[in-house]
């Protein structure tokens, strides 16, 4: 596993490319992979060197707009992570219409004024109907889209499906989320 300090990123100015989206122009980045988080300010990464941002530090899920492009047939579906004036291109792979039917649950339940604790849960036997939204693939997407948020370097990656195994519901983790058509 690489280890990467990330004090030195900071002002790097590589991002290749820029991208507009909902409210100005966010320039674009990779996920980064293979990052080491430091439990504490106090750890070292293994060639000695201090490690100046702890976990704590780091942006969460709830810190992130989920912006989802969308064909008009629904068949292409793409989406942004934007974290400040960053949006980083999470592309458009099969799980991310899973992510966009949990997004539009969690607008629906809050356009009803359904308290925030209370919006966007869906029970997993409603997406039953849906062959690619069974359970066995729905374990397997939830599993690549947590897997896809831990490389943006998030402080807590798992909370972007939140579950209640006694109810067997699900929801996305953000409320901040913007769906346009392409």
């Amino acid at each position: 596993m690489n280890v990467l300090d990330l004090s030195t990123l900071r002002g790097r100015g590589d991002h290749a490319a820029c991208s507009t989206h909902l409210s100005g122009t966010y320039p674009l980045r990779q996920p980064t992979l293979g990052l080491r988080v430091c439990a504490s300010s106090h750890e070292t990464f293994s060639n000695g060197t201090p490690c100046r941002e702890s976990l704590a530090a780091w942006p969460t899920v709830q810190s992130l707009v989920l912006e989802f492009l969308v064909s008009k047939n629904e068949e292409y579906v793409r989406m942004y992570a934007i974290r400040g004036r960053v949006a980083t291109d999470l592309g458009a792979r099969n799980h991310t219409y899973l992510l966009l039917t949990l997004a539009r649950r969690r607008i629906s339940d809050m356009a009803k004024g359904l308290p925030e604790a209370a919006s966007g849960w869906l029970d997993v036997d409603e997406l039953a109907h849906d062959p690619s939204m069974a359970p066995p693939r729905l374990n397997l997407d939830v599993h690549r889209i947590r897997k896809q948020f831990k490389a943006l370097a998030l402080a807590n990656p798992r909370s972007i499906v939140e579950r209640r195994t006694s109810t067997r519901e699900i929801r996305l983790g953000t409320g901040r989320i913007a769906i346009r058509p392409i």
